[in-house]
């Protein structure tokens, strides 16, 4: 039963990455996912991909590098936690060559809010698991 629950737990984690990057990718100015010439098929299918990629990012990665970063992070008072998210982010989008980012402000933006999107995303689930 508990290994149901963290699969279902991940699966929704992976689901609101998705969701966000799609939501983004739509309203955002400079910031696009694939190319016109994709069908919505594989556009639904490039998202997902993305959030799952975002997802390991997120899980894998940043606590990682997090716990390497750990001196610095404690001398900056967390604000170079800023720099690691931005530097996961980029390294996503780089390896990633259908998200599309126009310039720096947007890149900004998608930091922003796929920040705002994994918070919303952490404090919805923990209700949940409640």
């Amino acid at each position: 039963m508990a290994v149901l629950r963290r699969v279902i737990f991940v699966a929704l984690h992976i689901a609101i990455y998705s969701l966000a990057l799609f939501v983004i990718s739509e309203n955002v100015e400079g910031i696009t996912i694939g190319d016109e010439d994709y069908s919505d098929i594989a556009i639904n299918g490039i998202v997902f991909i993305s959030g799952f990629v975002l997802w390991v990012g997120a899980t894998i990665i940043r606590p990682i590098v997090n716990l390497i970063a750990f001196p610095i992070v404690f001398i900056t008072l967390g604000l170079f936690k800023i720099v690691i998210n931005a530097a996961i982010l980029g390294l996503i989008v780089l390896l990633l060559p259908y998200i599309n980012v126009a310039g720096i402000s947007e890149f900004i933006t998608l930091l922003i809010l796929v920040s705002i999107a994994d918070l919303a995303g952490s404090t919805i689930l923990t209700l949940l698991e409640k």
